[in-house]
């Protein structure tokens, strides 16, 4: 039996790489999606105070910002990786034959 040097991939194979791939760049939105629902959350309370944040209110938001910034470049990674799973498994699908 002779082996060649590009594997053959199945349909099946092909779309549970580029359901994976998707997968993986919604959860990796997960934390930047929540990020920004909390800020848009607390904006009608803004608006009603007449001011944005006092200096307390600033450096809560800045902590927890800070503190999730670790978190916040994983998951931009994670969406990353996804969507370079998706050209992958979109490359293979145009290759195959049908």
């Amino acid at each position: 039996m002779v082996e060649s040097d590009t594997p053959t991939t199945s349909l099946e194979d092909i779309s549970a790489g580029l359901l994976n791939g998707v997968m993986v760049i919604l959860l990796g939105c997960a934390l930047p999606g929540f990020l920004l629902w909390r800020a848009f959350g607390s904006f009608p309370e803004w608006i009603a105070k007449g001011s944005f944040l006092t200096a307390a209110e600033w450096r809560a938001d800045a902590e927890v910002l800070f503190s999730s910034g670790p978190l916040l470049l994983a998951s931009l990674y994670a969406i990353w990786a996804g969507a370079k799973f998706v050209h992958k498994n979109l490359a293979l699908l145009r290759a195959r034959e049908i």
